[in-house]
């Protein structure tokens, strides 16, 4: 497949133009179809690319709907919106797209847990799990602390006697 360096007018507005590279010529298409027809200008041819059309297509759907970090992501109309707009453009149905979103969610889903367990974990306010003293070797008593363990008390009387 072909690809071009071209510029693209946001709208149709020629005082909002964007340089675009290495664009296939079905994202060509697509783009004339958000924008306008005259609104991808300055065309010029810039190689060719390995990627077959079903590829591409995909590719162009996953593009043009929300990006995962788009707080819509999660909304299941809004991540249809780039899978909408590419099978409206080309007449074509991606059957395949919705176990791409779903398996797209769930990857986000294990990072978002992973990244919040390494935050906590590096936190300098999160508490730190260290474990608790050892309780100090017990000390060797009095031979009076003996006694008086023994006679109950009768020790001391016994030495305030004396």
């Amino acid at each position: 497949m072909n690809t071009y360096h071209c510029h693209v007018r946001l709208g149709g507005n020629i005082l909002h133009t964007v340089p675009r590279f290495l664009v296939t010529e079905m994202e060509l298409k697509l783009l004339r179809h958000i924008h306008g027809s005259d609104a991808v200008v300055d065309i010029k041819p810039a190689g060719e690319t390995e990627v077959s059309e079903r590829q591409e297509l995909v590719r162009l759907a996953r593009r043009y709907g929300p990006s995962e970090n788009d707080p819509n992501f999660a909304d299941e109309n809004q991540r249809r919106t780039g899978r909408q707009l590419v099978e409206r453009c080309f007449g074509v149905k991606l059957d395949d797209f919705d176990d791409w979103l779903n398996e797209q969610l769930e990857t986000r889903i294990q990072r978002e847990q992973i990244a919040a367990t390494e935050d906590a974990q590096k936190s300098p306010t999160a508490p730190k799990i260290v474990p608790p003293p050892a309780p100090p070797p017990p000390e060797p008593e009095p031979e009076s602390a003996i006694a008086d363990a023994i006679l109950g008390g009768g020790a001391k009387r016994a030495r305030a006697i004396e």
